[in-house]
């Protein structure tokens, strides 16, 4: 187990996961927080002329250079949002707050699996894609 953190940047991403992968041939699956580092770790895996598949990636969120990877094996799963919903249930508890009317103190924002299987069924409302 290895973490890091990076910004939101792919060839940073790429850079550190070329340099993991020279150090460690041990890696079997990534995780990464932001889809542009999900990104830039497959293409990692990609350039090392790694087989589809054979580290498996999750990362959080979409955007089209995820959504390409995936459909070519490198990214196996994303963690995709309701960007519409968090921002419409954002805006009502700040107005509750402004308003001074109670809030929950624990507010839950569901997040989807979108793997190969479903990749075409997920609302892409609020995406730029």
């Amino acid at each position: 187990t290895r973490e890091e953190f990076l910004p939101a940047n792919p060839n940073d991403a790429q850079r550190l996961m070329e340099s993991i992968l020279a150090s460690d041939s041990n890696v079997d699956g990534v995780y990464t927080w932001y889809v542009q580092n999900t990104v830039g770790v497959a293409r990692a895996l990609k350039r090392k002329n790694y087989a589809k598949n054979q580290i498996m990636i999750v990362g959080k969120d979409i955007n089209p250079h995820g959504e390409q990877l995936m459909r070519e094996g490198y990214i196996q799963a994303l963690l995709v949002g309701q960007p519409i919903k968090m921002g419409r249930s954002s805006a009502d508890l700040l107005n509750d707050l402004i308003t001074g009317k109670p809030t929950e103190k624990l507010v839950l924002m569901r997040n989807h699996l979108v793997d190969i299987d479903n990749i075409d069924q997920i609302d892409r409302s609020g995406f730029e894609l």
